[in-house]
């Protein structure tokens, strides 16, 4: 089980490891579904790559499904590429999902001033998920994070 947000306080990522037990970049959720397995700390370390990768893709004229790839491509080289099962992000503005969607397929080029998601995510059947999701916005010379929580690997 995964709890994330990008409220105004950042990113989140958090595991249940054992009753009691958190691994998180931000406070643990009020419940959780399922334990995690060992391998959780190498999954949420390939998250934070792929989203990483994906952050560093974002500029004007790069386009969206090239912020896409770059997520996937971490994802991937990880032993995980079947197991991202999503976009790895959306447009935010009046409604909840907006253009651009970070996808594969999608051509549109990226502009100054856009703000979207980057939330890759792994999601390990019967187990557990790691997503880790900022909101960016589009500057003259790449991107700037919205939100700025710390997204390493801490147990509680």
């Amino acid at each position: 089980m995964l709890s994330s947000s990008t409220s105004g306080r950042g990113s989140t990522a958090t595991l249940p490891t054992r009753p009691g037990r958190w691994c998180s970049g931000a406070p643990p959720p009020t419940s959780a579904r399922r334990r995690s397995s060992t391998g959780s700390r190498g999954v949420h370390d390939a998250v934070r790559e792929a989203q990483a990768a994906a952050v560093e893709t974002v500029a004007p004229s790069v386009t969206a499904e090239a912020v896409d790839a770059a997520a996937r491509e971490a994802i991937e080289n990880a032993g995980y590429g079947g197991r991202f099962v999503h976009r790895t992000g959306h447009g935010v503005g009046l409604d909840v999902r907006e253009e651009p969607d970070l996808v594969a397929g999608n051509d549109r080029p990226l502009e100054e001033g856009m703000v979207f998601s980057v939330g890759p995510g792994i999601y390990l059947p019967r187990s557990f998920g790691v997503r880790i999701e900022d909101l960016v916005a589009v500057t003259s010379d790449g991107c700037e994070r919205l939100n700025h929580t710390d997204r390493g690997w801490r147990c509680r």
